[in-house]
């Protein structure tokens, strides 16, 4: 907070004062030297001056670092879009470029600063299932999370206990391994459309199943045994660690 009236928010230069602090400070560390070069400011604003990047532009770094190159793209493009503009329509503009134009990949987790575009946040108690590269594989999210369109994310309604979510897990990828994994197939074409695996259902003191004429879950009307879930998964050696 101190330093902070010293940053001009308004700067069309570019300069990213965390990215300063990480350059700086990551020298002091005390970690083995990985052969990180970090990109001058000077640098990154001649190459986006060079490539003219605006408001029109997308701009991708597969190997972002600390975001440098990210960061002075986007506040280029940014102030592109208040040129000739009123207000309101360098606001939607801005909003444009913020989530669709500004691209960064990076190995190294603790390289980089800056959250790439198109990540979304979630409550925990969410399940993931990754639709390519690690395909099939499904987590239980105990923590509010980040993710990205190639993650698919299943919500649930309040009541449904993380035994019986971690049931569904394993049978989400016991399903996607047979069934995709196999032939090299992703999961982006199938996941809203025929993916699919049976669950346990209610069912009466007789056998037979409990109808739910909403159809809420099934276009049978069957409805998910979310207790006999729970009950199998804390019945299995340290199911009552979860």
């Amino acid at each position: 907070m101190d330093i902070y009236q010293y940053i001009d928010t308004n700067s069309s230069e570019g300069q990213d004062i965390l990215n300063l602090f990480f350059i700086a400070f990551n020298k002091y560390t005390g970690k083995a030297d990985k052969n990180q070069a970090f990109t001058p400011d000077h640098i990154t604003e001649f190459m986006c001056r060079l490539t003219e990047v605006d408001r029109t532009k997308r701009v991708l770094d597969i190997t972002c670092g600390s975001g440098s190159f990210l960061v002075q793209a986007m506040v280029k493009a940014l102030a592109d879009c208040s040129r000739g503009k009123t207000e309101d329509e360098a606001k939607v503009l801005q909003e444009i470029v913020k989530k669709e134009h500004i691209y960064g990949i990076e190995n190294e987790e603790k390289a980089y600063g800056l959250s790439t575009t198109n990540i979304k946040p979630y409550k925990a108690g969410c399940i993931t299932v990754a639709l390519g590269g690690s395909l099939g594989s499904s987590y239980l999210q105990v923590e509010d999370f980040y993710t990205s369109q190639n993650v698919s994310v299943l919500e649930f309604e309040d009541g449904i206990s993380n035994a019986t979510k971690l049931f569904i897990t394993t049978c989400i990828m016991n399903e996607s391994k047979y069934k995709y994994f196999p032939f090299g197939r992703e999961l982006n074409t199938h996941i809203r459309t025929d993916f699919g695996f049976t669950l346990p259902i209610q069912r009466k003191t007789d056998g037979t199943p409990i109808i739910d004429k909403a159809l809420k879950y099934s276009p049978k009307g069957y409805i998910p045994d979310w207790q006999w879930m729970d009950n199998y998964i804390k019945s299995l050696p340290y199911g009552d660690r979860i």
